[in-house]
């Protein structure tokens, strides 16, 4: 994972897990800026972003007393999120997308329809996701929240968004990611491979390189 996996969280953590719900306030305020960054990502959404992170704290919350100190606490959030996200995009109705990223049509002609298997994607400003408000976040690049890149994301199934989001942009071993997506390393590298393939061609980023985590 990315380098603020080793924040000194012992003291608050282990309020945190006593009951002190003030010190978890401080775990959430700590984290939920890169957990919303994620959900959106993931979902291409702000509203349901929002709502995903929500989620995501109060099962933390609820099953803190199950965090062992294996892994980062970081990457234990991120497992919960992630699932929360997998979980929505497997109910979520389809949604027609309500913004074109193609050419603009010629005057006077007729509207294309919008393709029905894109989900719609949300824009959010730089200050909801937080971008470049924290000197460890510094090498997260517009790119890697842009419009297009989100968009290009929505053609992928949820585990292949997944598995390309934990391993490509926050730096999950293929072992990390097995385990959160509860698979094999051999299944992730097949998710990674089609998720790369499947962005590598999307019209909406034509010179993104795939393996490269600052997509």
């Amino acid at each position: 994972m990315t380098t603020y996996d080793n924040e000194d969280l012992g003291p608050v953590l282990e309020l945190a897990k006593s009951g002190d719900a003030d010190a978890f306030g401080k775990l959430a305020n700590r984290h939920r800026v890169r957990l919303y960054r994620h959900c959106y990502r993931m979902l291409g959404s702000g509203a349901e972003a929002e709502e995903a992170v929500q989620d995501t704290l109060l099962r933390a919350w609820q099953r803190l007393d199950t965090y062992d100190g294996h892994g980062s606490f970081p990457g234990w959030m991120y497992r919960i999120a992630t699932n929360m996200c997998i979980d929505r995009l497997r109910g979520r109705k389809r949604r027609l997308h309500p913004v074109s990223l193609g050419p603009p049509a010629a005057s006077g002609a007729m509207p294309q329809s919008p393709d029905p298997g894109i989900d719609w994607v949300e824009p959010v400003s730089d200050q909801r996701i937080g971008l470049g408000s924290q000197p460890e976040d510094s090498a997260v690049t517009r790119e890697q929240v842009s419009l297009a890149f989100v968009a290009a994301l929505q053609q992928l199934s949820a585990r292949q968004r997944a598995a390309l989001l934990l391993h490509d942009v926050l730096d999950f071993s293929h072992d990390e990611v097995a385990e959160v997506l509860d698979t094999s390393s051999s299944a992730v590298n097949s998710l990674l491979f089609r998720a790369r393939e499947v962005i590598s061609a999307s019209p909406m980023i034509p010179t993104a390189d795939p393996h490269d985590p600052a997509v």
